[in-house]
């Protein structure tokens, strides 16, 4: 059952599951750290299920507690073998930090409009979204894969963090920073990207209708559309694009935008 704001464990039980259903305090966000495995389902209620061995859960479920409105994960302590598996059912989840081996999961579309992933574990994260309007953030030096029918997506990475996303959308705006790396598939009508800081943008796999690229600071942006991509190049930004032509905005960095074959 649930105390407070931490959940009590029974030694005497010998299951591997245990769910908490009732009385859980509200939270729209979470931390884990550690050997855990988050599954996310979405849902108007709250639920969360642990599963795994009983002499883990023993270890870990003193870290394990709901404190202003974030759902906390301590599974640092166990060893390279043991993995902690927690099954979360929640009307929204906003704000995801994961650390050490921690990953984060959807196994079906989910209903976002914002979204920030920090992910500093060594394992990747994947989403699924169906969402008229998404905004998400991505922050760290992990994967993250996301995938999903999104109708206007705006994506801001920083870091080294390492997107792969695969969208049907009408339009995406992207920004990247600090290292980062995103690469785009799918569809869209119209694609945005600015580049900054040694970060990259890979817009050539995806089927573009319009798009305009920006890069500076020795950033680097491939893109593609089925109309001339109109163009901007400051800094040592580098665009190299895969169109017979292109609209170039300012000569000042013509030199550092390239066209491609195919």
């Amino acid at each position: 059952m649930l105390c407070g704001n931490q959940f009590l464990f029974s030694q005497k039980t010998r299951i591997k599951k245990v769910t908490f259903c009732d009385n859980i305090p509200a939270f729209n966000s979470i931390i884990a750290k550690g050997n855990v495995n988050i599954i996310y389902r979405q849902d108007n209620f709250y639920s969360v299920t642990f599963k795994t061995e009983k002499q883990i859960l023993n270890e870990v479920f003193s870290s394990i507690k709901v404190d202003k409105f974030c759902l906390k994960i301590d599974a640092s302590k166990l060893f390279e073998n043991e993995i902690l598996t927690v099954e979360i059912i929640a009307p929204h989840i906003d704000t995801i930090r994961l650390y050490d081996n921690a990953s984060f999961y959807t196994p079906t579309n989910v209903w976002l409009k914002h979204l920030y992933l920090e992910n500093y574990s060594k394992k990747k994260s994947t989403i699924y979204v169906n969402s008229k309007e998404f905004y998400f953030t991505c922050t760290g030096h992990s994967h993250i894969l996301l995938s999903g029918i999104i109708d206007l997506l705006f994506i801001e990475s920083k870091s080294d963090i390492k997107l792969n996303f695969e969208v049907i959308s009408k339009y995406i705006h992207i920004k990247s920073y600090n290292n980062s790396k995103i690469i785009a598939e799918g569809k869209v009508f119209v694609c945005e990207c600015h580049s900054y800081h040694y970060s990259t943008i890979d817009a050539t796999n995806i089927i573009c209708g319009r798009a305009k690229a920006f890069a500076t600071e020795q950033s680097t942006i491939n893109i593609k559309s089925e109309e001339k991509p109109i163009l901007l190049s400051l800094g040592k930004g580098k665009i190299n694009f895969l169109n017979n032509n292109a609209i170039i905005i300012d000569s000042i960095g013509i030199k550092n935008i390239n066209k491609i074959n195919d």
